[in-house]
Order: C-alpha cells, then structure tokens, then sequence
C-alpha cells in the first residue's frame, strides 16, 4: 500500500498551511508504514505554489505513476503569479 499525502502546518495565531507533499508505504497497509526521508515537492518549489502543495492524488497508469496535486500563491506577490493550479509528476515504474 503507498499513501500519498499533505504535511500541515499552523503557525500560531494562523491559519492551516498545507505545506509538503509526502509519501508512506506499508506490506499490508495497517501498519508498519515507512515514512519517505524528504518530501515530493514543498510549496516552494514552483512560483504558483508558494502558499500552499496540497491535495495529492495518485493514478497508476500501466507503468507509469501519475501523481496530481494542486496549489497556489494567493496573496503572496510574485507579480503575475496570484493564482492556483493543478500540477503532474510522473515516475516510470517500469523497472527498465
């Protein structure tokens, strides 16, 4: 079983962040789960995500793992980048 998931964050006196996209697996998905050592991505890694990375969503596509997610800068200024956004990785699972 892998889980793909969202890291929050609240700082005090604020409101809830979602600020990491992460990974875990598990042999038989109720326990045991191993924890990936670093993120997928951090919400600054891309301009337009810069507020928040959340939401991820795996699909298993043949041999390649699709993974959306969403985003946004909303109120932080990076000039044209105010905005969300829907964002793809993709990872050949093949094993070639």
């Amino acid at each position: 079983m892998h889980l793909f998931f969202d890291v929050a964050h609240q700082p005090e006196g604020g409101e809830w962040l979602q600020l990491r996209l992460h990974h875990a697996r598990s042999a038989d998905g109720m326990g045991g789960w191993v924890h990936d050592g670093s993120p997928i991505r951090s919400c600054d890694d891309y301009p337009w995500t810069a507020r928040e990375i959340r939401s991820p969503h795996a699909l298993l596509d043949g041999t390649t793992l699709r993974l959306y997610f969403a985003g946004d800068s909303l109120g932080i200024d990076h000039g044209a980048f105010n905005q969300f956004g829907i964002g793809l990785l993709t990872c050949d699972l093949g094993g070639n």
